[in-house]
Protein backbone atom coordinates (compact mmCIF):
# COMPACT_ATOMS: atom_id res chain seq x y z
CA UNK A 1 0.00 0.00 0.00
CA UNK A 2 1.64 3.32 -0.59
CA UNK A 3 0.23 6.87 0.03
CA UNK A 4 1.32 9.87 -1.44
CA UNK A 5 4.01 12.19 0.39
CA UNK A 6 4.00 15.55 -1.82
CA UNK A 7 3.95 16.91 -5.40
CA UNK A 8 6.22 19.44 -7.08
CA UNK A 9 6.41 21.33 -10.29
CA UNK A 10 8.61 20.09 -12.65
CA UNK A 11 10.92 22.73 -14.83
CA UNK A 12 8.93 22.30 -18.03
CA UNK A 13 8.47 25.90 -20.51
CA UNK A 14 5.03 24.08 -21.43
CA UNK A 15 1.51 25.37 -20.43
CA UNK A 16 -0.65 22.49 -18.39
CA UNK A 17 -3.76 24.42 -20.22
CA UNK A 18 -2.66 23.86 -24.53
CA UNK A 19 -5.48 22.20 -25.66
CA UNK A 20 -5.78 21.42 -29.41
CA UNK A 21 -4.15 19.08 -32.23
CA UNK A 22 -0.74 19.91 -31.45
CA UNK A 23 -0.67 19.00 -28.37
CA UNK A 24 -3.16 15.90 -28.82
CA UNK A 25 -0.39 14.59 -31.95
CA UNK A 26 3.02 15.22 -29.43
CA UNK A 27 4.31 13.29 -26.59
CA UNK A 28 3.22 14.55 -23.10
CA UNK A 29 5.96 16.07 -21.25
CA UNK A 30 5.30 15.30 -17.40
CA UNK A 31 4.77 18.98 -15.87
CA UNK A 32 4.47 17.29 -11.89
CA UNK A 33 6.88 14.67 -9.84
CA UNK A 34 4.85 12.94 -7.52
CA UNK A 35 6.39 11.09 -4.64
CA UNK A 36 5.15 8.27 -2.72
CA UNK A 37 5.76 6.35 0.17
CA UNK A 38 5.58 2.76 0.48
CA UNK A 39 3.50 1.76 3.54
CA UNK A 40 4.89 -1.63 4.79
CA UNK A 41 8.52 -0.75 4.02
CA UNK A 42 8.56 2.90 4.24
CA UNK A 43 10.62 3.87 0.98
CA UNK A 44 9.81 6.40 -1.45
CA UNK A 45 9.23 6.64 -4.98
CA UNK A 46 8.69 9.32 -7.42
CA UNK A 47 6.60 8.88 -10.49
CA UNK A 48 5.18 11.75 -12.34
CA UNK A 49 1.25 12.21 -13.89
CA UNK A 50 1.67 10.90 -17.26
CA UNK A 51 2.90 7.74 -16.19
CA UNK A 52 0.60 7.25 -13.81
CA UNK A 53 -1.90 8.18 -16.51
CA UNK A 54 -0.48 5.58 -18.29
CA UNK A 55 -0.66 2.75 -15.67
CA UNK A 56 -4.71 3.75 -15.45
CA UNK A 57 -5.63 3.71 -19.11
CA UNK A 58 -3.79 0.06 -19.31
CA UNK A 59 -5.50 -1.52 -16.37
CA UNK A 60 -8.61 -0.15 -17.76
CA UNK A 61 -7.79 -1.57 -20.94
CA UNK A 62 -6.43 -5.16 -19.55
CA UNK A 63 -9.98 -5.10 -17.76
CA UNK A 64 -12.22 -4.56 -20.03
CA UNK A 65 -10.39 -7.61 -22.06
CA UNK A 66 -10.55 -9.58 -19.16
CA UNK A 67 -13.99 -8.96 -19.05
CA UNK A 68 -15.55 -10.15 -22.68
CA UNK A 69 -11.91 -12.15 -23.46
CA UNK A 70 -14.44 -15.77 -23.20
CA UNK A 71 -15.42 -16.57 -27.01
CA UNK A 72 -17.97 -18.78 -25.83
CA UNK A 73 -19.93 -15.35 -24.22
CA UNK A 74 -18.55 -12.27 -25.93
CA UNK A 75 -17.83 -10.94 -29.89
CA UNK A 76 -14.70 -7.68 -29.45
CA UNK A 77 -15.16 -5.60 -32.20
CA UNK A 78 -12.02 -3.25 -32.83
CA UNK A 79 -13.18 -0.15 -35.04
CA UNK A 80 -10.29 2.22 -36.50
CA UNK A 81 -11.16 5.99 -37.55
CA UNK A 82 -8.38 8.24 -39.18
CA UNK A 83 -7.55 11.50 -36.75
CA UNK A 84 -8.96 13.76 -39.59
CA UNK A 85 -12.75 11.86 -39.70
CA UNK A 86 -15.28 15.18 -38.62
CA UNK A 87 -17.53 13.62 -36.87
CA UNK A 88 -17.13 13.11 -33.24
CA UNK A 89 -16.52 10.19 -31.22
CA UNK A 90 -19.88 10.61 -29.22
CA UNK A 91 -21.55 10.89 -32.66
CA UNK A 92 -19.65 7.21 -33.80
CA UNK A 93 -20.77 5.85 -30.46
CA UNK A 94 -24.00 6.42 -30.38
CA UNK A 95 -24.79 5.58 -34.61
CA UNK A 96 -23.40 2.56 -33.55
CA UNK A 97 -25.56 1.78 -30.19
CA UNK A 98 -28.00 2.29 -32.35
CA UNK A 99 -27.07 -0.14 -35.12
CA UNK A 100 -25.96 -2.86 -32.77
CA UNK A 101 -29.26 -2.58 -30.86
CA UNK A 102 -31.51 -2.88 -34.41
CA UNK A 103 -29.42 -5.93 -35.15
CA UNK A 104 -30.49 -7.04 -31.57
CA UNK A 105 -26.68 -7.06 -30.01
CA UNK A 106 -27.00 -4.19 -27.71
CA UNK A 107 -23.12 -2.45 -26.69
CA UNK A 108 -22.16 -4.20 -23.31
CA UNK A 109 -19.01 -1.91 -23.23
CA UNK A 110 -16.04 0.05 -24.84
CA UNK A 111 -13.18 1.69 -24.89
CA UNK A 112 -11.47 4.19 -27.55
CA UNK A 113 -7.98 5.90 -27.12
CA UNK A 114 -5.96 7.97 -29.84
CA UNK A 115 -2.94 6.18 -31.03
CA UNK A 116 0.00 7.62 -33.08
CA UNK A 117 0.97 5.17 -35.89
CA UNK A 118 4.27 4.16 -37.01
CA UNK A 119 4.31 6.94 -39.46
CA UNK A 120 3.39 9.49 -37.25
CA UNK A 121 -0.41 9.65 -38.50
CA UNK A 122 -3.00 9.90 -35.34
CA UNK A 123 -6.28 7.84 -35.62
CA UNK A 124 -8.88 6.50 -33.18
CA UNK A 125 -9.34 2.82 -31.88
CA UNK A 126 -12.97 1.81 -30.83
CA UNK A 127 -13.23 -1.79 -29.10
CA UNK A 128 -16.48 -2.74 -28.27
CA UNK A 129 -17.93 -5.84 -26.09
CA UNK A 130 -20.87 -7.55 -27.18
CA UNK A 131 -22.55 -10.82 -26.55
CA UNK A 132 -21.31 -13.66 -28.97
CA UNK A 133 -21.62 -13.44 -32.62
CA UNK A 134 -22.19 -16.80 -34.27
CA UNK A 135 -20.78 -15.73 -37.80
CA UNK A 136 -20.19 -19.57 -38.99
CA UNK A 137 -21.15 -20.06 -42.58
CA UNK A 138 -21.95 -16.21 -43.07
CA UNK A 139 -20.36 -13.95 -45.22
CA UNK A 140 -17.81 -11.55 -43.33
CA UNK A 141 -15.77 -9.99 -46.59
CA UNK A 142 -18.53 -6.86 -47.27
CA UNK A 143 -16.98 -3.41 -45.73
CA UNK A 144 -18.73 -1.75 -43.33
CA UNK A 145 -16.79 1.73 -43.94
CA UNK A 146 -19.31 3.73 -44.61
CA UNK A 147 -22.32 2.37 -42.86
CA UNK A 148 -21.98 3.97 -39.34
Amino acid sequence: MTEHHYTKHLNSKKSLHNIGVNVINSTRIPQLEKIFINKTNGQKFATDEVKIMEYKRNKQITFFGEKYSSNSKYTMIELGFDFSVSVKTSEILLKLKRKLKKLGTPMLGYFWLVDRGMNGTMHFHLVVGIKRLSLKGKNTSKRTENHL
